[in-house]
């Protein structure tokens, strides 16, 4: 919804999917949609992070088998790891921000962005390690890729799964697909300039 005055622009609703996904396939199983609280009401409101919750919970319920989650930066919260916690034998990768502070094998506390051990110098293009964050050990992987207009960005990752930091990048990178999907339904048809605010015309 974007106010015609002062140009403030704020998310209604926004899809969020579960597919199943190699390197090869992708196929969409299933679409819930996340509402504003003021538009939701307070006791009916969910975040992204219980919807997403729910639908991999909805997978398992279908005895749907797969090796992974792989999960994009809106989702690196406290709820979420609890979440992977409790439902131990579900395996995750996560973008996380680079600010993010864990605590190094050596008991410093420090953002991702500054630990020496994921530093990416000459042609390194990832690098991963051990830390911990709320008080559980992950793998957290750095890694280099090309910005849309040019020039090179480090992105951060955190996975429970003990892989090289290639496959940790990898694994995270079998979302592309759907992110072509978000891209493509925002500048193509549109998606992201709906100014109905009823939630019935916008999930039409």
């Amino acid at each position: 919804d974007k106010d015609g005055c002062t140009k403030h622009v704020e998310k209604v609703i926004v899809p969020v999917c579960v597919s199943l996904v190699d390197k090869n396939v992708k196929i969409a199983l299933k679409v819930d949609f996340w509402v504003q609280r003021k538009a939701r009401g307070r006791k009916k409101y969910r975040s992204k992070v219980e919807i997403a919750q729910e639908l991999i919970l909805y997978l398992i319920s279908k005895e749907i088998e797969f090796d992974f989650v792989s999960l994009d930066g809106a989702f690196p919260t406290p709820d979420m790891f609890t979440f992977f916690q409790r439902n131990k034998r579900l395996k995750f990768t996560m973008r996380i921000p680079k600010n993010r502070c864990v605590i190094t094998t050596g008991g410093k506390k420090m953002q991702l962005q500054n630990i020496s051990a994921l530093k990416l110098t000459r042609n390194t293009r990832e690098k991963t390690i051990k830390a911990k964050l709320y008080g559980k050990t992950y793998f957290f992987t750095a890694y280099k890729r090309k910005k849309k207009f040019g020039g090179w960005e480090t992105v951060f990752l955190v996975s429970n799964m003990n892989l090289s930091a290639k496959e940790q990048v990898e694994a995270y990178n079998l979302r592309w697909p759907q992110e072509k999907i978000n891209r493509t339904s925002k500048q193509k048809f549109g998606m992201n300039q709906c100014q109905a605010l009823a939630l019935s015309k916008q999930k039409a």
